[in-house]
């Protein structure tokens, strides 16, 4: 949509006009002033759009249509975050994406390095505004990122921390020492040592006041988080697990014997296992009651998690499928480039390019997404074009990790680095 200029060259002289447009704008029903405003493409037309008059105020006291514009140009962070009922919160929430996603276009940023770790950091979560780090020297660390201040290490494990995840105050890492410990963030007391699985430990996932987790020993064992007690061991697989998705009350999981198997957590029994795939499963994602995988072999598969049929195949990676994000109906899929799908067709969208190096990681910042490689690069969601790259970065490290908090930007190998959009 096309803003009205504020030239004065072009700007009518005589007041009367003005008034009499003012009269006009004031007697437009709220509800075509909304479907006016759902139909801008772009948050600062919106932004704009609100506020050119008083009578529009009105359109601030609509939370249904700011849950609605949330979803649609922030669909990501509207999942993520669940913005409350109260429009004046959806406001501020959308003002502050908006904001955020415009500096990012423009690279506006205040940047931030900090030095000092000597082994590569293999896993990263955010809690409460801190950085939780999973480190090769055995150790977990606690960073804020605000000051650059190391806050706690917790030790206790005797090989790499290999992934990490919170519940509520405590934090829990798994390590290649074939044990799983539960840490207090508040003190830094290690509560308790979970051990009987039988390799490295690979990922871990909260089901309410459980943990699941799998191991390079093809099972995945259920936990008591209160008591550190193991529940019930998950038996079927015939190859490592690669990834894990809790879908309600469902557990799936992906493995490396090329196949899927849906599980209901209650029981701990199989409930299905979803066959078509050619080689490992590397990554899932579930869209409503769809189930989207990816795999070694190249191809993306969308099944109905009700019935394990295979509903359709995206064809046209040429390489492994490393990992996909969902956003609100688009699907983004990374190999040894990104695509861009419409899940309600499968149709390929996009092709981001412009990338010789092997891409990392992604994330989605506001309504763009940001590659790793020896660059970092920022992508246009809608367009699938390049907006630019983000300098003082050169990593040398391989996958260095990346994750988003807020308006912040956070890279992780053996240095952190800080893009802060806000």
């Amino acid at each position: 949509m096309k803003r009205v200029s504020t030239d004065s060259s072009i700007t009518p002289k005589d007041p009367h006009i003005l008034q009499d447009c003012s009269v006009v704008t004031d007697h437009i029903p709220l509800d075509i002033l909304r479907k006016i405003c759902f139909f801008l493409d772009d948050a600062k037309d919106v932004i704009h759009f609100g506020s050119v008059k008083r009578h529009w105020s009105l359109l601030l006291s609509d939370p249904p249509l700011w849950n609605s514009l949330l979803h649609k140009h922030f669909p990501y962070a509207d999942a993520k975050l669940k913005p409350k009922t109260e429009s004046l919160e959806n406001l501020i929430l959308y003002k502050r994406l908006a904001k955020i996603t415009h500096n990012v276009r423009v690279r506006n940023y205040r940047f931030h390095t900090f030095q000092g770790y000597r082994a590569p950091i293999d896993c990263l979560k955010i809690w409460n505004g801190k950085c939780i780090f999973g480190v090769e020297d055995n150790t977990v660390k606690i960073w804020d990122p605000n000051t650059g201040q190391e806050l706690q290490i917790l030790k206790g494990h005797q090989d790499w921390v290999t992934c990490v995840t919170i519940w509520g105050d405590n934090c829990i890492s798994g390590s290649n020492d074939l044990t799983i410990k539960i840490w207090d963030l508040r003190t830094g007391k290690e509560l308790q040592t979970l051990t009987g699985h039988q390799g490295e430990i690979r990922c871990l996932k909260i089901w309410e006041d459980k943990l699941i987790s799998c191991a390079q020993d093809w099972m995945i064992k259920i936990w008591d988080l209160h008591t550190g007690k193991e529940i019930r061991t998950l038996e079927g697989h015939e190859g490592w697990v690669l990834d894990l998705k809790i879908w309600g009350d469902k557990l799936i999981s992906g493995s490396s014997d090329k196949t899927i198997k849906i599980w209901d957590l209650h029981t701990g029994k199989e409930i299905r296992t979803l066959k078509g795939h050619q080689n490992s499963i590397r990554c899932l994602k579930a869209w409503g009651d769809k189930l989207i995988s990816g795999s070694e072999d190249g191809t993306i598969k969308i099944w109905d998690l009700h019935t394990g049929k295979e509903i359709r195949m995206l064809e046209g990676h040429e390489g492994w499928i490393f990992d996909l994000k969902i956003w609100g109906d688009k699907l983004i899929s990374k190999s040894s480039v990104i695509k861009i799908w419409d899940l309600h067709t499968g149709q390929e969208l996009h092709i981001l390019r412009d990338c010789a190096e092997f891409i990392d990681r992604m994330v989605i910042l506001g309504s763009t997404l940001v590659s790793s490689s020896r660059k970092i690069r920022i992508w246009d969601l809608h367009t699938g074009k390049k907006i630019g790259t983000l300098e003082r970065y050169n990593e040398v490290t391989p996958f260095p990790y990346m994750k988003v908090s807020g308006g912040k930007l956070i890279s992780s190998s053996s240095m952190i680095k800080i893009w802060n959009f806000e």
